[in-house]
């Protein structure tokens, strides 16, 4: 199973069972926030907030005037969760649209492989999880 499947199958689950006035069967969530909210009326499908161990789905619930109030249900992950960000090789061509490869000598390419897999040991990694400043490649 891959991570995107995880998050669809239980994000489509959960809402499911909101929508029928049903608790979560999967996760951890606030039973008393679950009743406030579902004051408000139907729940929607919200954001996926991953962290290392575990991943949060966000269930907003919105009132006939368009005020809102989140349920958050935090699910455990099978495994690890690694995020992989775009490595140094990928070019963007912006004016044309594309994203590509780039063309190195072997030396460079080994290790910009090296430090890719570094990037992905749990230390380094977990670092790249909630708010990131954004990058620039020049």
């Amino acid at each position: 199973m891959t991570f995107a499947s995880f998050t669809a199958e239980a994000r489509t689950l959960i809402l499911l069972e909101l929508d029928r006035g049903l608790d979560p069967s999967l996760g951890k969530f606030d039973g008393t926030r679950l009743a406030q909210a579902r004051a408000y009326g139907k729940p929607r499908l919200g954001a996926m907030l991953p962290s290392p161990h575990s991943v949060v789905l966000e269930f907003p619930f919105f009132n006939e005037e368009g005020a809102a109030m989140m349920f958050s249900v935090e699910l455990a992950t099978p495994e690890r969760v690694v995020y992989l960000g775009v490595p140094p090789w990928v070019v963007e061509n912006v004016w044309q649209g594309t994203v590509d490869g780039s063309y190195v000598f072997e030396s460079q390419a080994r290790a910009m492989l090296d430090e890719f897999a570094q990037g992905t040991a749990p230390g380094p990694n977990a670092a790249m999880f909630g708010a990131r400043a954004p990058t620039r490649r020049e």
